[in-house]
């Protein structure tokens, strides 16, 4: 009898051991569930919130339209005209030369236009923009527009370029504007984000480099809904 006793407490002893062990483990288990459903969605929640916002929403910096120039009569001496260009993302296009065979088909790229795209994709980070071909015509424009679909990363755009209604008489005064070269990315102490859109061009030469801090205008933002 004492040895069938001894035998029950010892198998009760054994029973609550484990009994104790499971439960520590269980709660060991739930308690790192816990702490990392805390960490994601209280430490971290913003960042991820901020990821899957990203996802969701395609911001998209503008430039503004560079401002006219008036003589003192009010006469515009320097103003701007539509221009349509393409742009590229090389993250969303893949293959970058596959893609400019593609366009090739349909706008006139020949290959200083490759070599120059190449060149600034290197600069560029992948997700930045890269300007292909401006000042199309509308015929080019609409049926590059009419291919959209078959084009991955392609933008077409609606830009504006400069323009000197009396170049002749004004443009030793005036100056003029060129594309951003990486000197003037170093020049720039504040790093205007504008510098970074794809063709956007500066003041290189008389009152356009003068003045144009006041000129070129800040840069905006669009915010583009998307899907998968």
């Amino acid at each position: 009898m004492a040895s069938f006793d001894s035998k029950e407490r010892h198998r009760r002893t054994s029973f609550t051991r484990r009994s104790l062990m499971l439960s520590g483990g269980i709660t060991a288990v739930f308690g790192l569930i816990a702490g990392r459903l805390y960490q994601l969605q209280v430490i971290d929640g913003d960042e991820y919130f901020a990821q899957a916002e990203s996802n969701r929403i395609s911001d998209r910096l503008l430039a503004p339209p560079r401002a006219r120039i008036l003589d003192r009569f009010g006469v515009p001496i320097a103003g701007s005209r539509r221009n349509y260009r393409v742009m590229v993302v090389p993250e969303q296009a893949g293959d970058l030369d596959t893609m400019l065979d593609q366009l090739a088909k349909v706008i006139p790229i020949n290959e200083r236009i490759r070599s120059r795209v190449r060149k600034d994709e290197s600069a560029r980070k992948p997700f930045m923009p890269v300007l292909v071909a401006d000042n199309l015509s509308w015929d080019d424009f609409a049926r590059l527009n009419l291919d959209l679909p078959y084009f991955r990363g392609v933008q077409p755009e609606v830009g504006e370029s400069r323009d000197y209604p009396y170049a002749e008489q004004f443009s030793h005064v005036l100056g003029y504007v060129a594309a951003v070269s990486p000197e003037d990315k170093q020049k720039e102490s504040d790093g205007d984000p504008l510098l970074e859109v794809p063709g956007f061009r500066i003041g290189k030469r008389g009152i356009e480099k003068t003045y144009d801090g006041s000129i070129r205008g800040h840069a905006g933002a669009s915010r583009v809904e998307v899907n998968a």
